[in-house]
């Protein structure tokens, strides 16, 4: 094994093993799938010796790996299938060039992409576009841009005064309210303070995606 430290040109082998098992750290998506691949080629090639895997051996290795990992992919998580993706993203944002989605999600990020435009850059998204701030060049007024229940660390007082603020506007997705994919049954368990800003904050206006909010109701108070 102490032959491994001596060769050289191994850390980048090291940082694609080290990526591809912290791409598995996910309440969403809790396998390494997309690294898979390259963690077992990776091993491979750095045990290559211990293991005594001749080199020309790789390639039928790699091949069943390969095609097993591409088929488990065929519907990527929260997608549709591969072969549905025909929109690129690129219309949405630059950074989303070479993206491509299906015709649902396309249009609901171009939508998005519609209100920001309307209401300016004092915007949040409720509670699932975490990237909407990255895409537009923006900053969210609150710590965190995925404002579900494991990600705002016990804070949902805090980000709910925060969002009240009159100068922000609440894009809440239409989706959190229909049971959308991976949602438990009660929406307060995924996002309480998405379901916060649904019961108590002021609606103004109303998409085919979203639902924008406006601070409180008059009638209403903050927790």
């Amino acid at each position: 094994m102490y032959k491994l430290f001596e060769r050289r040109n191994i850390a980048p082998v090291i940082v694609a093993l080290g990526i591809a098992w912290s791409s598995s750290i996910s309440l969403g998506y809790q396998y390494p799938i997309l690294f898979s691949t390259g963690i077992l080629l990776g091993f491979i090639a750095l045990m290559g010796e211990e293991l005594n895997v001749n080199p020309k051996w790789y390639f039928w290795i790699a091949l069943p790996v390969c095609i097993l990992s591409v088929s488990y992919n065929l519907k990527p998580y929260r997608e549709k299938n591969i072969f549905s993706l025909g929109y690129s993203l690129a219309e949405v944002s630059t950074k989303l060039k070479f993206i491509k989605t299906n015709k649902a999600n396309f249009e609901k990020h171009l939508e998005l992409k519609e209100l920001v435009a309307k209401y300016g850059k004092n915007f949040l998204v409720a509670p699932n576009i975490p990237m909407a701030h990255c895409l537009f060049g923006t900053q969210s007024p609150l710590p965190a841009d995925w404002i579900i229940e494991t990600e705002v660390d016990q804070q949902q007082q805090r980000f709910i005064r925060l969002a009240a603020d009159k100068k922000n506007y609440i894009f809440l997705e239409k989706s959190f309210l229909e049971q959308e994919e991976f949602m438990p049954p009660r929406m307060e368990d995924f996002s309480s303070i998405a379901a916060f800003i649904y019961k108590k904050f002021n609606l103004i206006e109303e998409t085919r995606y979203f639902m924008v909010y406006n601070s409180l109701k008059k009638d209403e108070k903050l927790p």
